[in-house]
Parts: structure tokens; C-alpha cells; sequence
């Protein structure tokens, strides 16, 4: 779903989405309230879209009217029931709104408290492929700031692996390491259950079970976490 579909048009994509038995994600559409896409049955929102329009200014400290705590819960408490999944995209706004990203992430940092207590379901997107954002890295980003929002190693590895799958309903093939699923996966060198950063330290890379590739280790990456 993209941001400039007129009502009309979005509620007619989601209904024929639905007659076909498509999933459908994306954008919260101008016209629309987060409320109204996660109602109709979108599965996913893009970016920090799941906060309405209205009280996007939480993000540089702000508490809008209609804005509350209680407002916003209750909001939250609405997407878990639906069973609405995020993709908050943090990293990205370091490319789109550098300036203002300071104030973006410690405004996410007060609402995962809230995703948490409900359950909300999110994935680890970067939005690839607009210019800036690298491939590998900036999911190494993502992680990381995840992290530092308050979310658990735990959480944010789950959110990179099982949960894509669980999303694209391939948990009989991926998401985590079976027998009888494909052995796509990365061996690393450290914990990262101990610290995010360990995701980076990676000795082999694994396609359907054999090695792809070794990364390059510089003396720094090969010796023990501190």
C-alpha cells in the first residue's frame, strides 16, 4: 500500500486482496489513520507510520492533543488485536531525516515499552534499496538501534529470522535451524544474546548448508569480546 492512495482506491485494493486471500502491507495512506489500515486487515506498517499523523510531533517531545499515553495505548492495544505486525525501519531516517533522528529514536524508545507490554509482533526492515542504505549493514543498524530502544538481543534476533518467516508463512522451511529446513545461516564468532554487536562478527556465511564465504577478520574481530 503506498502513502497517496485516496480512501477509495485503498479500500478497494483491500477488498480484492481479500476476495483473492492476498495479504496485503505497506503505507499508511494519507487519507487513513493507522487504526483504519490495521481494521482493514493490512498485515504490516512500514516505518513509524503505526503513530497517526497528528502525533508524530511525540518524536521531537511533544504530546500533541489526543495524544495521551492512554491514547496511544489503547491504539497499540487495537494493532495486537488485529494482529497487525510493524516494520519500524529506524535506521532509515538517518538517510531521510538526519537532523531529526536524535529525536526520532528516543521517541520510539518511549513507545517500545508499550509494543512490548502488548505483544506487538515487528520486523527488522531497512528499507533497501532507496540510495544510502547499504545491503547488510544497515540490517547490522537496525539491530542495534532495536536494541538500544529497549528491546531484548533476544527479541531483536527472533524479529530478523523466525519472525520473517512466521510473516511470509515459510516456518516449515526457515526461521530458525532444523532438520529438513534450509541451511541458509551465518556462524559467528561471539555471543550476540551478550551484545547485539556480536552479529557482525561473522566467520561463515552458509547457503543450503555449505560455505559461501568466510568474512574477512582484521586482529581486532578475532579476539574475544571484551
Amino acid at each position: 500500500m503506498h502513502e497517496d492512495l485516496s480512501r477509495d482506491a485503498y479500500f478497494a485494493i483491500a477488498a480484492e486482496a481479500k476476495a483473492k486471500g492476498l495479504p496485503f502491507s505497506g503505507h499508511v495512506a494519507a487519507a487513513l489513520t493507522p487504526l483504519e489500515v490495521s481494521a482493514a486487515g493490512q498485515r504490516s506498517i512500514e516505518h513509524l507510520e503505526f503513530v497517526p499523523d497528528r502525533c508524530m510531533a511525540i518524536f521531537a517531545g511533544a504530546t500533541p492533543s489526543g495524544c495521551s499515553a492512554e491514547g496511544l495505548n489503547a491504539l497499540i492495544a487495537s494493532l495486537a488485536a488485529n494482529g497487525t505486525w510493524l516494520d519500524p525501519t529506524i535506521s532509515s531516517f538517518r538517510t531521510f531525516a538526519p537532523q531529526q533522528f536524535p529525536a526520532i529514536q528516543a521517541g520510539f524508545t518511549q513507545l517500545v515499552p508499550l509494543l512490548r507490554a502488548h505483544h506487538i509482533r515487528f520486523l527488522t526492515g531497512t528499507d533497501l534499496g532507496t540510495t544510502g542504505i547499504l545491503p547488510g549493514e544497515s540490517l547490522h543498524d537496525e539491530l542495534a538501534l532495536l536494541v538500544a530502544a529497549g528491546y531484548t538481543p533476544a527479541e531483536v534476533l527472533r524479529a530478523a529470522t523466525l519472525s520473517p518467516a512466521a510473516f511470509l508463512g515459510l516456518t516449515d522451511s526457515l526461521g530458525t535451524i532444523e532438520r529438513g529446513k534450509i541451511p541458509d545461516m551465518v556462524l559467528l564468532e561471539a555471543d550476540p544474546l551478550v551484545d547485539i554487536k556480536n552479529a557482525r562478527r561473522i566467520a561463515f556465511v552458509f547457503q543450503r548448508g555449505s560455505v559461501v564465504s568466510t568474512a574477512p577478520r582484521s586482529p581486532a574481530a578475532r579476539s574475544p569480546a571484551p
